[in-house]
Order: C-alpha cells, then structure tokens, then sequence
C-alpha cells in the first residue's frame, strides 16, 4: 500500500528532506503547503527512506519543478517556485538551466521573464553559465533587445556570450548589430571560434554584402581556420549565395575533403544561376566519387533536368533513385513529379506519384499541375473533388490552379464555388491566388467580380495590376485600361513586360495609335521595361487595324538584321587570324561572312552596325567566329565595342536608299517558297534597300562596301519567322584595341527566316566597283591593304542567309581568359 507524504523542514536548518507519516508530524514548524493542489504531493513506495540524506536538501523539488515544466505544467510548476521558496527551499541552477531552455525550445517569452526575474530576486551572484542561458533564451524567443541587456550587464563575458549574441543577431539578418559585436571582440583581444565565423558567414546571403564576405574569407584564412571542412563549406556556400560562383568554386576546388553540404550548396548556385549543365556534371561527378547522396541532392538535379527539358537524363536518375530505393519517400517523390510534369511526360509524374508512400499536399499540388498543363481538366476535378475533404492536402496552390483551369474554360459557376470554398477555408493565396482570381473572372466575362476580386487586395503588386489592366484591354475597355495603368504609376508599382503588352492591346483595340507609339517609345527609358517582340508585334496590330500598313511594315523591316555566310579562302581569312589560334579549314576554304544589322535597343543605344567575319577559329573547347572589320555609325557603339566586348570597332557613315520593284509573276514554285520564307506574294511590290558603308574614322572618308537587300511584303505574322530566344557564346579581343581575349555571350530574342542572299558590292583597283558574288582577285590583291583584306571575306559566293526581324541584344559583361595556349601546327 502506498503512503501519502508532505515535507516537513526544521526551523533552523533546510538542508534536511523529512518525509514522516501524517500521524507523525513534528511539533516543530512546518512548511506551509496548505494552498498546493493535491497533485503537488509525491507518492513514494513503502521501501523508500523515510529520512533523505543531509546533501539531498531540495533535490527532489527541483526534479518534480523540472518535470512539470516538460509536461507544459507551466502555471503549476510557477506556483510550486513560489511555495517552494517560501519553504526556503532553493531553485537549483540546473533546474535553472533546464526551465530556460524549455521556454527556449517552445518561445515562452513571458514565462521566461518570470524565471529571469525570480532568479535575479534570489540568486545575487548568478553565474556566467546560468547568465547565458538567459540571453540564449532571449534570443530564442525573439527578444534580442532583452538579451542585449543581459550581455551588457553581465560582469564577465566569456566567449560562449559573445558567441551566442552575436549569431542571434546574424541569424536575425542584422547584419550592422552582428558585425559591430564582431569588431568589438576582435579589439578585446577575444580569439573568434568557428561557431562564430559560420554564423557571420551564413548570414551574408545577396550580392550587396558580397565584399564583407570576402573580407570575412581574408579574416578566416588569418585565423587559421580556414582548414575546417565547416568554415570551408560555409564560405563556398556564402559566394554562392552572394552569386559569386567564380569564388565558390575557387573554395571548392581546393577544399581537401568535401562534405555533401558543400556539394549540394555549388550545385544550388549552379541552378540559381541559370547554369543547369553545370549543375549536372557536377552531380555526375558527386556520383564518380561516391558522395553520399540524400533526397536534397536528388531535388535540385531533377529540378536542373526540369529546366534544360532532359527527359532522358532525368529517366536516368531517377534509375538510380530507385537503386537507393528513395522512390517511395515522399521528399523524393515529390520533386520526380515535378521533374515529369515540366518535360511534359505525364504518364511517367502519374506513375511516380502513385509509388510515394505518403504523398504531402506539395505531392498533389505537382500532379494537380500537370493535369492542368496537358489540359486534362476532367480529371483534374475530379482529383480535386477527390481531396477537398481532406483538408491536410488542400493548399493555396491548389486552389490557385483551380482558378487557371477554370480561366482556360471560362467556367464562371465552378470557379465562383470553388473561390467561396477557398475563403471558407482561407486558402486564396495573397497576392498570386487574388491575381488568378481576377484573370479568371475576366476570362469569363465577369468584369463586375474582377473588379471586386482586386478592390479586395489590400497592396496589389505588379501583377494584380496587370491582372486586372489585361482583363479590361481585352473586353475594349481601353480607357478603363489606361485609367488603371496611370492608378497603378502613381501608386509607385513598376510595370513589366506583360503590363505594357495589355496597355498596348488596349491601345490596339480602340485605334490609340499616338498613345501606343507614346508607350513604346517610353517603355526603356521612363520604366526600365525594354520591348519585346510581344510589344512590336502588338504595335504592328495598332498600325493594321487603324489602316496604316506603311508604317506597320517600316517598323517590321527598320529593326532587323541580316547574316550571310560565305565559303572564303583560307589563305585569306588566315591574315585577319591571328597566328595563336587554329584555323578550320576544309580543302583549302573555311567560313566567313557578314552580319549587318539595326539596334534599336542594346547596352550602347540605337546604332547600325555591320561585322565582316574573317572565318571560323578554333580555341579549344570552342569555335567562333573572328571579327575582322566591325563598323558602327555611334561613337557611343564603337567604345562599347572596343571596351566592354573586345571588337575592333570602327566608326562608319551608313545610307540607306529603299526603292519600290514590280511584283514578279506567281509560279509553280512559289507556294513552297513562301512556306520557306523566301518566296514573293503575287503582284505585290517589293523592297529593293541599297546600303551604302564610308568608313569615318580616318581624314578621309573610305567607301567600304555597298550590299543590295531585296525585301518581299511580308503578311503580317506569317513571313516574319517564328519567334526565337538564344545566347550566343563567343570569344573576341586580342585586338590592337583589347589585346586580352574575352569570352562573353550576348542573349538575343527575334523572328529568324530564310531569305536570298544580298548582293554586295566593293572598290576594286582604279575605283571600279566590283561585285563580290565571284571570286575575281588574287591572294597578292588581296593583301595589299587591310581595307581590301576587311572586305575581300566576301569575295566568294554566298551559301546562306538569314534574315532576322524585331531584333534585340543584351550583352553580358565579359570573362578575361588571361592565358590562350599557342596550338601546335599554327
């Protein structure tokens, strides 16, 4: 039978535990537990001592105290302090240290201040150890003010208090606070440990800091940490995260043993930065070395085959997913959905997603998309019908979904009940959810509730506001469109690309042909918005529908670009070559050409340019194209070129003449020819456009060349080629103006078709032109002046030509390649 027992404690000494039976009470005074809840007394078996040792003095209450703290007893276990020092009984500081990491652990800040106080009540002389738990707790809960306080009032601090405040406040991203602790450690003489270097280097995250971190990375290489695996992988992931991959890699590469943090943190900035090959040979060579792969891993290198659309790669790894047996793990699982559901192999995302064990609604968000990408609506509601119960699978996501496929099908009742069940559950996503809602209502015809649907956002982004701006230009609103794109202006959002696609259909739709040339014309320089071919084709519909085809087919041919390839000699590209690169050469000919081309938009402005290409070289692992003679009619395009691209520009004076020819006779050849592009409408006229080129840059004027373009009428949209994005990776540089060698990429989005190729013409000796559809001159001619030389590229017969339409460039800044072997055999 188990006793019932109360503490009784001598007047004069608590040291001592007593536990006697209630008809045994000493006559001496006893602690007053009459107030304490029944539950507060202890029951103990018959074998236990009666009589606690003399040093066990209030060890018993402390375990008990620690114990309904862990039950979350927190307001008992606050009364029981309160009796407990009545009694004179101590609150121990492991009792202490335990009550401050449970408010730590569950960010009880009030209950933590409560213990703080007691303890300043009744312990004078805390110590060091104890005052740290009380700023980690602070810091824990939040309060970094409080722990602040704490750290300056304490008498002595140790390293472990610097420690602990000053990765507070990194990690909180007060980044002014953290490193202003760090310099005052430093000037105390107080030698920084690893802890501290990780947090100060994981808080360094965006480019604007990327300075402080290298100076960190000079700060541990000082301290002679720098060998730690932890300090290494923190720094690499720091210039990742800052976009410095040249020095991530630099740390990685000569990291002596490589933790899987370091290699999931380059493959990371791999991905971030747009660099999925890398990306995957990176994880190719994490699998050669027999690095411990785990599910984060397996997510960025199927989300980097999403990317680049490698459906055949991806099926590889997911072969070695399923040798790890991961399939089945819902972190796993999930991102192979994902992976399957981008490259549009969706029988393969429905296999993956039923093999997942316990599929989390990011799970069924990945398949819902799918659905909604291959346009399977029927069964995309139904599995939503399917989930709506389950309130634990439901997401924002989901529902945003929904309202896109209901946008598709213009279905106004499913998408209204699926919107008030949204609100029910307070799943309508902020900002992007509103969005979709307001296109979808749009979509349906239901301006009213679009209205209201962004009335409700309380701070409409950018987004929102083209929402609701493209939902009134495409119901001929137009007035209503521009109205809320001046609302949008002046509440301080920044339009984009598709912001200025709805103004100009706006435009478009009720003939505002001088508001949307106004829009065009102020996209780059008012809003930073450069135009798209979206924008000109947009444009060119304003000019159709208002009956000013003229000028819908200058804006076509003005902002254009023409590429012609031509079989050259090799003796004659190889003296515009310099001798450290190898030449490709087949039978004594290699590649060559020129590009002539119109920017309206690019880093140096508004310029026309023409770039006589000497032949194709080889600077291993690479081809490209060497630039004998680049000429451009801005001062401004010339330095850039020189500069920032490394091309040997030049300046030039370019005339253009556009004459009007007689359409030609349809014949039975000319229905393929348009569907290649290359064709004549019947009876339509054509463009003949002379471009006259002077080369400027010396005291007198030099005629370089004359090129003849013959232009048919293109339709509107059909023989202007399809839309195309590309990047084009080069070298250029070694020049007399840049004698280092540049690799640099320019990224260009156009319309591209076949057309015939131009005719060009030249000076040859005595003034007389000659034309360059024939090779007519000898090696000796030809280098007779580097003007000839230039020019004589073109001197055989061309081979192809493209023209592209709605041109524009953006040239990324350029990588020095500081050493170039001299290959052998030049």
């Amino acid at each position: 039978m188990n006793r019932m027992f109360s503490f009784a404690l001598p007047p004069s000494n608590y040291s001592h535990l007593g536990a006697v039976s209630h008809e045994k009470v000493p006559s001496t005074k006893s602690a007053n537990f009459a107030q304490i809840p029944s539950w507060a007394t202890l029951r103990t078996s018959p074998t236990t001592s009666l009589n606690a040792p003399h040093n066990q003095h209030g060890q018993v209450e402390n375990v008990y105290l620690m114990a309904l703290y862990k039950q979350g007893k927190l307001k008992e276990a606050y009364e029981f302090i309160t009796e407990i020092d009545k009694a004179g009984v101590s609150v121990s500081p492991h009792s202490y240290q335990c009550l401050f990491e449970t408010c730590a652990k569950s960010k009880l800040l009030s209950d933590g201040r409560l213990i703080h106080d007691w303890m300043r009540r009744n312990l004078k002389n805390p110590s060091g150890f104890l005052e740290n738990c009380v700023i980690q707790m602070y810091c824990d809960c939040g309060s970094l003010s409080e722990a602040q306080k704490v750290f300056d009032e304490m008498l002595e601090r140790n390293r472990f208090s610097w420690i602990i405040i000053i990765s507070a406040y990194a990690n909180g991203g007060l980044l002014s606070n953290a490193f202003g602790l760090f310099s005052r450690m430093i000037e105390l003489g107080i030698k920084p440990n690893s802890s501290i270097y990780t947090s100060l280097l994981k808080s360094l995250n965006n480019p604007s800091v990327l300075e402080i971190g290298k100076q960190m990375h000079c700060h541990v290489i000082k301290s002679g940490l720098v060998s730690s695996a932890s300090i290494e992988t923190a720094i690499s992931n720091m210039y990742v995260k800052c976009r410095w991959l040249e020095g991530a890699e630099l740390v990685f590469d000569r990291m002596v043993k490589k933790n899987a943090i370091a290699w999931t943190g380059l493959m990371v900035g791999y991905t971030q930065a747009e660099n999925k090959e890398d990306a995957l040979k990176l994880f190719v060579k994490m699998v050669r070395e027999g690095v411990e792969l785990d599910d984060f891993v397996f997510s960025i290198v199927l989300k980097a085959c999403a990317g680049l659309e490698n459906l055949n790669l991806g099926r590889q790894i997911h072969g070695h997913i399923l040798k790890l047996g991961l399939e089945s793990e819902v972190s796993v699982g999930t991102p192979l959905v994902d992976f399957y559901v981008k490259c549009a192999s969706f029988q393969s995302a429905c296999r993956a997603f039923d093999r997942i064990n316990e599929p989390n609604d990011v799970s069924w968000s990945a398949l819902v998309c799918g659905y909604c990408q291959t346009g399977e609506f029927e069964e995309f509601f139904k599995v939503f019908q399917s989930i709506r119960f389950k309130s634990l699978l439901l997401n924002s996501f989901i529902y945003t979904n929904i309202f896109q496929a209901c946008s598709v099908l213009a279905d106004f009742n499913t998408g209204a009940q699926v919107h008030a069940d949204a609100i029910k559950r307070g799943l309508v996503a902020d900002l992007h959810g509103e969005s979709a809602l307001i296109t979808m209502y749009s979509k349906c015809g239901r301006l009213d509730h679009a209205n209201q649907a962004f009335e409700s956002i309380n701070e409409a982004d950018t987004v929102g506001w083209t929402a609701i701006i493209s939902g009134h230009a495409y119901h001929g609103n137009a007035f209503e469109a521009l109205k809320l794109f001046r609302r949008m202006v002046e509440f301080g959002v920044r339009p984009n690309a598709v912001t200025f696609v709805a103004v100009l259909t706006a435009c478009s739709h009720s003939g505002l042909v001088t508001e949307a040339k106004q829009f065009l014309d102020t996209m780059s320089g008012e809003y930073d918005v450069n135009p798209t071919i979206d924008h000109y084709d947009c444009m060119i519909d304003v000019y159709s529908r208002a009956g000013l085809l003229n000028e819908a087919l200058d804006l076509i041919t003005r902002n254009g670009a023409l590429y012609q390839l031509h079989l050259v000699k090799a003796e004659t590209a190889r003296a515009f070559i310099p001798k450290e690169f190898r030449l490709v050469e087949a039978f004594g000919y290699t590649l060559g050409g020129f590009f002539l081309a119109s920017y309206d938009h690019s880093p140096a402005g508004v310029f026309d340019e023409l770039v006589v290409i000497a032949g194709l070289v080889w600077n291993p692992p690479t081809s490209c194209a060497w630039a004998a003679k680049v000429l451009v009619n801005s001062d401004e395009a010339c330095d850039h070129g020189r500069k920032y691209v490394g091309l040997p520009s030049q300046v030039a004076r370019f005339s253009k003449r556009i004459t009007s020819i007689p359409g030609k006779p349809k014949s039975k050849f000319s229905g393929f020819l348009n569907m290649m592009g290359m064709g004549t409408t019947v009876g339509s006229p054509n463009d003949c456009m002379d471009v006259q080129v002077t080369e400027i840059s010396r005291p007198a004027a030099t005629d370089v060349c004359s090129i003849n373009l013959t232009t048919p009428v293109p339709v509107l949209n059909k023989c202007m080629g399809p839309a195309i994005k590309m990047s084009l990776p080069s070298f250029s540089g070694r020049t007399q103006y840049n004698p280092n060698l540049l690799k640099y990429s320019c990224q260009i989005e156009c319309r591209v078709r076949a057309v015939q190729p131009a005719k060009v013409c030249g000076l040859s000796r005595g003034d007389q032109r000659q034309s360059f559809g024939q090779d007519t001159s000898t090696t000796e001619d030809l280098t007779h002046t580097g003007q000839k030389l230039s020019v004589s590229v073109l001197l055989s017969k061309p081979i192809l030509a493209l023209e592209f339409t709605s041109l524009e460039m953006q040239v990324e800044a350029p990588t020095v390649i500081s050493h170039c072997p001299k290959p052998e055999g030049c």
